[in-house]
């Protein structure tokens, strides 16, 4: 760095204007997003999901309590998951990797043949909605 780029550098806004901002973060700004809207959406289909099956599948209120239940035991080992999986094999894998994961648990979701599978399919989702944390991790880092 130049001595004018360091004595214009004194600020957050003159760092950044001095890097610049290519194609690369917006393409990672568009992506990070878009997994922001999908892990708002899932849990926003929770009360919809939980209905729907109770109506579909004949359930007690136990039973689609533990729907919407199961999406938060998966966040929750997904979670404990996806930071050391991160970590160890970079965010870049890890957040392709949870992003699928909650794609096709949702995906199944919707072709689930019975109860139980509807419950397994949902964990599926919010274990794939516990790497939702990696995005932020990605778009600190760029």
């Amino acid at each position: 760095m130049s001595v004018k780029a360091e004595a214009t550098c004194r600020s957050l806004d003159g760092c950044l204007s001095i890097l610049g901002v290519s194609y690369y973060q917006y393409r990672l700004l568009l992506m990070c997003g878009l997994m922001f809207a999908a892990d708002a959406m899932e849990t926003a289909l929770l009360s919809f999901v939980s209905i729907c099956a109770g109506d579909t599948f004949d359930l007690s209120d136990t039973e689609v309590a533990s729907i919407s239940s199961s999406v938060f035991a998966g966040e929750l080992l997904g979670s404990l998951f996806w930071g050391p999986v991160a970590d160890r094999y970079g965010r870049k894998p890890s957040f392709i990797a949870a992003c699928t994961i909650m794609t096709v648990g949702g995906l199944l979701s919707g072709l689930a043949p019975n109860f139980a599978s509807l419950v397994v399919f949902r964990a599926m989702v919010g274990f794939g909605v516990g790497g939702g944390t990696i995005p932020f991790d990605l778009m600190a880092e760029f």
